[in-house]
């Protein structure tokens, strides 16, 4: 059964800002046990993970979060593109409120070292 998200619309600018997120604390970790346990149940621990929601700039809601790396200088690098431009691509982080990806991977040729694939749909 597919899970039914709340109908919010995503609005990243109500996600607190880097500098206002709390730090990690008991009340935390317990629910991560909580999560993993569910994780476990269903096979996902190896899949999923946690990642803390923050900001550090608006984002639109006809834009989103993409990822692209270059392995050889190890360089991540995210910025917002309009959802309109996004190439091929995988999502990574979702808000759960709405189920709205927030993250999107896609792949890249790399200019030194031939062609490489990261986080590509096939």
């Amino acid at each position: 059964m597919e899970a039914s998200f709340g109908t919010r619309p995503l609005q990243r600018a109500e996600l607190p800002d880097i500098f206002e997120v709390k730090p990690l604390n008991a009340q935390d970790r317990s629910c991560f046990w909580e999560i993993r346990k569910v994780l476990e149940k269903h096979g996902l621990i190896d899949r999923f993970g946690i990642t803390l929601l923050h900001s550090h700039f608006p984002v639109g809601d006809d834009e989103a979060l993409l990822e692209t790396i270059d392995a050889d200088a190890r360089t991540l690098t995210i910025k917002p593109v309009p959802r309109a431009d996004l190439p091929p691509s995988i999502e990574t982080q979702w808000q759960l409120v709405t189920g709205e990806p927030m993250l999107i991977c896609h792949g890249y040729c790399s200019t030194g070292g031939g062609h490489r694939r990261w986080h590509q749909q096939a």
